[in-house]
């Protein structure tokens, strides 16, 4: 007995893809996929993480310019308005009376964008943790800083930047850290 042999011949109107090919473009999709989602996030969390590195930012060259130019800087935030400042006290020194707004970059206020704000900043010096009104943070000439945690959120995550008094040295954490300082 003679066993039939069937080939298969395909004709070229009946074209596909095996479930080998399709597998691969689905594996080659989602790796893709792995590298471009992150990059998707949410604006609001980039905005809120942008505005925390420029403030830690302004807050380190703040306390380099002190050191620099012999003279108290005041970085000032505005917990109503969002935003915040610069100035420095006309004479070289520690004086603490007679700031003036500064030139160039450092003299604009900077305003974060919504729905980017201040959730609070402590200041061990003035009380406690503030929730409205104008807090300054003082630098001074010999690299030291008001010791300061500020609250940086946009409603679902938040940064926490924290100077350092003896150094004036500023770090910037991923999240809401709360710090006690009784």
């Amino acid at each position: 007995m003679k066993r039939a042999e069937r080939t298969v011949v395909r004709r070229p109107s009946e074209r596909g893809f095996t479930l080998i090919e399709i597998g691969i473009v689905l594996l080659i999709i989602a790796i893709a996929l792995t590298f471009i989602l992150p990059r998707l996030r949410d604006r609001t969390h980039a905005e809120l993480q942008a505005s925390a590195r420029k403030l830690a930012n302004t807050l380190r060259f703040v306390r380099d310019e002190a050191v620099l130019n012999g003279r108290v800087y005041e970085l000032m935030i505005d917990l109503d308005q969002h935003a915040y400042s610069v100035s420095s006290s006309a004479l070289r020194g520690e004086d603490l009376s007679g700031f003036a707004p500064e030139e160039g970059p450092l003299g604009r206020e900077v305003t974060l964008v919504a729905p980017v704000g201040f959730a609070d900043v402590v200041l061990p010096s003035s009380g406690g943790k503030l929730l409205e009104g104008q807090v300054p943070i003082y630098f001074y000439p010999d690299g030291t800083a008001d010791l300061a945690v500020i609250h940086v959120h946009n409603g679902t995550d938040a940064y926490t930047l924290r100077t350092v008094p003896l150094t004036g040295f500023v770090y910037l954490v991923s999240g809401y850290v709360p710090f006690d300082f009784s």
